[in-house]
């Protein structure tokens, strides 16, 4: 005979959502900022933090994961993009050719990166935000000098021409690469799986905090779960 699905607490909960995203066709980002789950009384959700007090600098990190891909070990590409303290813009997309060194991965996990900026910038500047050097935080200094450096080389000329742009803008002034250290790299988590600790930091430094509601009450604080987390970055 087939087995009857359990009822649970949070079965109501999750199913509920489910019908409500899906019904009203909204975007599946949502999810990101938003993943329920219950436990008895007790709503946990998962979301970005903005602070009235933030300031408007822009700046963006950059970072790759070399040949991470076990298949046709293509390289991941994670970036994301802050206003002040404010996450407003990230991405974890695959690079469509494969690199043959980490310098290559992350040149052009950083040109990705500088092109949402170059965009935000452009659409701030409507809202009378004027920039002046936006700072690229990469965690390779190997990348870092390629960027800088006006002769193509060996280890260069195969890239693809579209990437060196952002040498073209490092000329002009508009950038500044600026380098990071690899445990203070924000764009890692969008790069691979992390330990649970780096994860955790990592997820908090970008702004994303738990809400508990609890009777009504909306209170601020960790998540107990750390699968809502790692579910709402990864969806």
């Amino acid at each position: 005979p087939a087995c009857k699905e359990l009822s649970t607490q949070e079965k109501p909960v999750i199913k509920e959502s489910g019908n409500r995203l899906y019904s009203e066709q909204e975007d599946e980002g949502s999810l990101i900022k938003s993943v329920p789950a219950s436990r008895g009384r007790f709503l946990h959700k998962l979301g970005l933090w903005y602070s009235s007090s933030s300031s408007l600098s822009l700046r963006g990190f950059s970072d790759a994961d070399h040949a991470g891909c076990r298949i046709d070990r293509k390289s991941t590409s994670g970036t994301c993009q802050l206003l002040g303290t404010s996450l407003v813009s990230w991405s974890s997309r695959k690079q469509a050719s494969v690199s043959l060194s980490t310098t290559e991965a992350e040149y052009i996990a950083a040109a990705s990166c500088w092109s949402q900026l170059l965009w935000m910038k452009a659409t701030l500047s409507d809202f009378g935000l004027w920039f002046g050097k936006i700072p690229l935080l990469v965690d390779s200094t190997s990348t870092i000098s390629v960027a800088k450096n006006p002769i193509l080389h060996s280890r260069t000329k195969h890239i693809d021409v579209r990437f060196h742009f952002l040498r073209d803008h490092y000329e002009k002034g508009d950038i500044d690469l600026v380098h990071v250290a690899s445990e203070n790299q924000l764009a890692d988590i969008f790069t691979k799986p992390l330990e649970f600790g780096a994860f955790v930091r990592l997820r908090s430094e970008l702004g994303v905090t738990g809400w508990r509601c609890v009777d009504n009450v909306l209170i601020k604080g960790e998540i107990e779960s750390p699968w809502i987390g790692l579910i709402a970055l990864l969806v």
